[in-house]
């Protein structure tokens, strides 16, 4: 009794810990609303730009991207541990990334999408004429993405 008792405590706990991976999170003041991204398995990854300055910042805004360069590894990290935001709730709760890097996918089903990515760990899909999804990465944390060390 006591190790049947033990088993179905071990699943409702792993079920409820893989539960927890595929809701949202709670947004607040500084973070927005963060959605899982759910994408077919990429087969191909193109940078066109990489390390450019973001032509939506005022032109008086002087910035040096050269720092900020992707290759297809970090560019496939990224998407695997982006979250989906509201564009509207990290408007006014994240900073917009002054550098970017861009290209296309290909996912193994033959669709392909657009891609922008951000050096303050944000970015953009775009999966064939689909509306793009606006991403966040709280977790890339590694080079060369911009992050708060006190987070």
């Amino acid at each position: 009794m006591i190790i049947r008792f033990l088993a179905l405590l071990v699943i409702f706990a792993m079920s409820a810990a893989s539960f927890g991976k595929d809701r949202c999170t709670k947004g607040s003041e500084f973070k927005p609303l963060l959605c899982p991204l759910r994408l077919e398995k990429i087969s191909t990854i193109q940078i066109k730009k990489n390390g450019v300055r973001n032509n939506m910042i005022s032109p008086e805004t002087t910035v040096d991207c050269s720092e900020f360069k992707l290759d297809t590894k970090k560019v496939r990290k990224f998407f695997s541990r982006a979250k989906v935001a509201d564009q509207r709730a990290a408007h006014y709760t994240l900073a917009s990334s002054l550098c970017r890097t861009s290209g296309t996918l290909t996912f193994v089903n033959g669709k392909k999408a657009q891609w922008i990515i951000g050096h303050l760990m944000d970015g953009w899909l775009v999966i064939g004429n689909n509306d793009g999804l606006f991403l966040y990465c709280p977790t890339c944390k590694f080079k060369p993405f911009l992050y708060d060390k006190e987070e």
